[in-house]
Order: C-alpha cells, then sequence, then structure tokens
C-alpha cells in the first residue's frame, strides 16, 4: 500500500461517522436573502437630472423633453418588517411632456406652466442584497416644495405590491439658476439639481 492509501485510511479512520468535513478554500454557496416585506422611508439625498433640451430664455416650441435621472443612493432608510438601511437605484431616462403651446425651453413658462413627468421604470438594489423593479406611473411638478412627486408600484422584488412615492425637490442653486433665468440671464440649464425622498408603504 502507498503513502497516499496510507493518508486516506488514516483520515477516515479519524473522521467520526456523521462529521461533515469542509475543505479549506473549497466555494461554499451563500443562502441568498428572502425578498423584503414591510415598509421602508429614506430620507433625503442629493442627485442630478439632465435635461434635454436645456432650459433657455427665448427657446423653441416643443412639447415633449427627456430627463435622465443619475442613479440615486438612499442610506439612513428605516421601516418595519425588515432590515433595509439603504439602496441605490440604477440611472434611467424620463420622458416628460408640457402643455401645449408651452415654450420649453422658456424659464417663465416653465415655471408658470412645469411639465408632467411620464412613466418610467426604476431598478433599486437594497443594502440586504435583494432588488426591487419599481414601475412609476409618472406624476407632476410641486410648487411646495418646488419639484417633482411621482408614485408608482413594486412590480417584482422586494415589497412587490406596494405603493411607492418619490418627492424630488430642486435644490437651491438649481431655483437661483431659474430665477436668475426668469430674469433674463441665457444661461442654459442644463441639469437639475434634486433632494430626493423615496417611501414605500
Amino acid at each position: 500500500m502507498n503513502i497516499r492509501k496510507l493518508a486516506t485510511l488514516a483520515v477516515a479512520v479519524a473522521v467520526p461517522v456523521g462529521m461533515v468535513v469542509t475543505l479549506a478554500g473549497a466555494g461554499v454557496a451563500s443562502a441568498k436573502a428572502p425578498p423584503d416585506t414591510g415598509t421602508i422611508s429614506c430620507p433625503a439625498t442629493t442627485t442630478t437630472a439632465g435635461l434635454n433640451p436645456p432650459f433657455i430664455p427665448g427657446g423653441t416650441v416643443t412639447k415633449k423633453s427627456t430627463t435622465s435621472l443619475a442613479g440615486v443612493t438612499f442610506s439612513g432608510c428605516s421601516g418595519t418588517g425588515n432590515a433595509v438601511t439603504g439602496g441605490t437605484s440604477k440611472a434611467t431616462s424620463i420622458k416628460g411632456k408640457f402643455p401645449k403651446n408651452t415654450h420649453v425651453n422658456n424659464c417663465t413658462t416653465f415655471a408658470s406652466s412645469p411639465p408632467t413627468i411620464g412613466a418610467f421604470k426604476l431598478s433599486v438594489t437594497w443594502s440586504d442584497g435583494t432588488k426591487s423593479s419599481i414601475a412609476m406611473s409618472g406624476g407632476s411638478s410641486t410648487l411646495a416644495p418646488p419639484g417633482f412627486l411621482v408614485n408608482g408600484t413594486v412590480s417584482k422584488g422586494s415589497f412587490a405590491g406596494h405603493a411607492v412615492q418619490i418627492q424630488a425637490a430642486l435644490d437651491a442653486p438649481t431655483l437661483a439658476a431659474i430665477v436668475a433665468c426668469i430674469g433674463g440671464n441665457t444661461t442654459p440649464i442644463t441639469s437639475l439639481g434634486l433632494s430626493t425622498t423615496l417611501s414605500i408603504s
């Protein structure tokens, strides 16, 4: 009997029946976290939304716009029925529609006749590794605070079937830029700074 066989026999004798031996370095599949349930609320976090076309006084008449929403990282989240503390959404594009005969590039008419927001999808990865696919049904602009309010529903994954609300308030530099634009400043406004909150109920 060679040395290799002797070593194998020695291990077999030394390990009691029923004991499981895990070899160092062997891959062990980790259990996948189950989908989250309950409710969650995430405090304001900053992000940007690129505008196409940009807002310029005296611009051309158009009905549609596209907003490129950057990925948002939420933190400090709390809720019931889960241990989620934060999450990150992927970047997405949002179609907007302006009232008929609105000068989309004119800051004065933008302030008095702001756009509605079309439906869009949002993908969020939560702090515990689970994911949610959210179908936002669209929304409209708000004046208090100045910004946008959008509603939707979680269609798949954690919190499936729950209602979602996103409040995106314009930040101070963006508001100042819009005020300057209304006053005649011709500097293009190519993006909006947003303070965004998210709640799932």
